[in-house]
Order: C-alpha cells, then sequence, then structure tokens
C-alpha cells in the first residue's frame, strides 16, 4: 500500500527543501560564515528545482533523479555539523549571539534527505519489469 504517490514526494521534498534553506538565508542562526547562507540559497534554488519536477506533467526523469541525489548530499553536512557543535555556539559574528547549536535542527534535514533517499533509491536498484518476457508461445497440433 502506497501512501504517497512520486509527485507528492517531489513536491513535499521540494516544499521542505525550500523551507529548511530559508533560516539560514535570513540569518535565524546567528551570525554565521557566507557559506552557509549560500548553502542556505543553494537550497531553495533546489527545492525550487524540485517543485518545478513535481509540477511539470512529464519532467525528465535523469534530471528529478539527479536534482534529488543532489539535494541529498547537501543535507550531509548539515545533519553532521548540528550533531557536532551540539551544545555549542555556532556564531562567530560580533557581538556574538547566544544561540547554542542543538541536533534537533538536524530533523528536517533528516527528513528531506530521507524524502531524496525514495525518489533516488529507484535508480541504483533493479527495476521490475525491466525485461518484459516474451509471451509463451503456443504451438497447434492442427495442420
Amino acid at each position: 500500500m502506497k501512501i504517497l504517490n512520486l509527485q507528492q514526494v517531489k513536491l513535499i521534498a521540494g516544499i521542505l527543501t525550500i523551507i529548511v534553506g530559508i533560516p539560514y538565508v535570513l540569518g535565524f542562526y546567528g551570525p554565521t560564515e557566507t557559506e552557509v547562507v549560500y548553502w542556505g540559497m543553494l537550497s531553495m534554488i533546489m527545492g525550487g528545482v524540485m517543485l518545478g519536477f513535481a509540477i511539470e506533467i512529464k519532467p525528465l526523469k535523469i534530471l528529478t533523479k539527479v536534482t534529488a541525489l543532489v539535494i541529498l548530499l547537501m543535507q550531509i553536512p548539515p545533519i553532521i555539523l548540528w550533531f557536532t557543535f551540539y551544545g555549542k555556539g555556532i556564531s562567530d559574528g560580533i557581538p556574538q549571539s547566544n544561540f547554542v547549536a542543538h541536533w534537533i535542527f538536524s530533523v528536517p534535514h533528516i527528513i528531506v534527505g530521507l524524502l531524496c533517499l525514495y525518489l533516488v533509491i529507484p535508480v541504483f536498484s533493479k527495476q521490475k519489469n525491466q525485461h518484459k518476457e516474451p509471451p509463451p508461445v503456443v504451438y497447434s497440433s492442427e495442420k
């Protein structure tokens, strides 16, 4: 029993990827490196691309898979860093922010990563009905 079809998974993944990028762009986590803001912008752009593939009637399947793979790989650094800096301040601006990292902030990244993994897995697994067997040959005994 499928709960969501692929179009719905793409739609949710695209929306969540955009939402995940917004706090990084808006500086929600305090003053951070410029690369963090760029990561947020890239996340929002990739989410928009995925959203486009979800809305499009006949998207290019390979581009959808590549986009999902890129989004999946983009989630790895934030997941690792939220766990690594757990309980520590991550702001390096002046004045320092009182924001302290917590592993719970990695949960949206994990969800986005799992959704994209769901979209990417068929690329690496053997697809059903990839090679259809020819119909059985029926021989007749009539001459």
